[in-house]
């Protein structure tokens, strides 16, 4: 099962990768992932403090499971063993030297994934939206300072 948030930025890819793998800074622009901990390194552990649009929090703990600079920015999560599992991918797609795509996806699979679905799917794809503006908004106020 997969929700996904497309968002157009007129931004060089360089620019929004910055800012995704900036967790220190994600408080400062990230309404939805308001908080990582750890260190942008394929096959770390980063700490992820999410809050959704109704004021609920979760805090969970995930792997990076791609890293290609420029590129794709992804984590995923056992969240139960032999029945869930998650995932986060966010890829950039350049459209030319000036513009990209954002593309946001969240995954889950195993026999409980609908169940995330049912119960969080609205509020994942709200987050991923929000996420992805606060971004944009960051990354094209970058390019106009320049």
């Amino acid at each position: 099962m997969e929700i996904q948030t497309i968002t157009e930025i007129v931004a060089p890819a360089g620019v929004i990768w910055d800012i995704l793998v900036d967790f220190e800074h994600y408080p400062e622009w990230n309404p939805f992932t308001y908080h990582v901990e750890g260190v942008p390194q394929l096959g770390t552990q980063v700490r992820l403090n999410v809050r959704f649009s109704d004021g609920s929090e979760v805090v969970t703990r995930h792997l990076i499971c791609a890293l290609s600079p420029g590129r794709e920015l992804s984590w995923r999560k056992t969240n139960v063993p032999l029945l869930l599992w998650t995932e986060r991918r966010q890829v950039l797609e350049q459209l030319d030297e000036k513009r990209l795509r954002l593309v946001n996806r969240e995954f889950a699979w195993g026999p409980l994934a609908p169940l995330v679905f049912i119960f969080y799917g609205k509020r994942i794809e709200a987050g991923l939206r929000a996420c992805a503006e606060a971004a944009k908004q960051r990354a094209e106020a970058r390019v106009d300072q320049r």
